[in-house]
């Protein structure tokens, strides 16, 4: 699965991937340009990933971070790496989002879990019911001073000073 994805301003994206998929990514996504990264023996990044995408971020707008990286012990490290140092706005999946230090953040922080994966995060043991999505969003944007949006039928788009957008187009899925 993807790593982390990295947006320059040339329109290029960059796309850093444990070294045994990039192959298969080369050729599924040829307008990406695809750098390989160490990975363990089950095929997950390593710490050596942050070599890889220091020298890309001199070049690069925007980070995305998180789609598809399974939990292991060394994947929050650089994860936390790289949300604690770039100035860059970072855009942080749920399967990274454990990963997202404290405020102050060096960079702009959007985060995107569904309703369950913002329950996780915020530690709720209940389920987010419909009628609370919005200020359960905006609870969580002020905790950790990042936008949250919250995805779902609406969408809902909470930045840290409580502003709220919502999309009521479209369906869950």
């Amino acid at each position: 699965a993807a790593e982390a994805a990295l947006r320059s301003g040339a329109g290029m994206v960059h796309l850093v991937v444990p070294s045994s998929i990039r192959d298969l990514l080369e050729i599924q996504l040829r307008e990406v340009i695809v750098h390989p990264c160490p990975e363990s023996g089950e095929g997950i990044a390593t710490d050596g990933i942050v070599q890889v995408i220091a020298p890309l971020l001199e070049r690069c707008d925007a980070v995305a971070l998180g789609s598809g990286i399974p939990a292991g012990e060394t994947v929050p490290a650089w994860m936390r790496q790289l949300l604690q140092r770039s100035p860059l706005p970072c855009v942080v999946d749920p399967d990274a989002i454990h990963a997202l230090p404290a405020p102050p953040h060096a960079g702009a922080r959007v985060v995107t879990p569904h309703a369950g994966e913002l329950a996780r995060w915020l530690e709720r043991q209940n389920r987010i019911e419909e009628e609370e999505r919005v200020a359960v969003a905006t609870e969580a944007a002020a905790r950790h001073d990042v936008v949250v949006l919250a995805k779902g039928a609406p969408t809902v788009v909470v930045s840290p000073d409580g502003s709220k957008r919502v999309n009521g187009s479209g369906h869950a899925g």
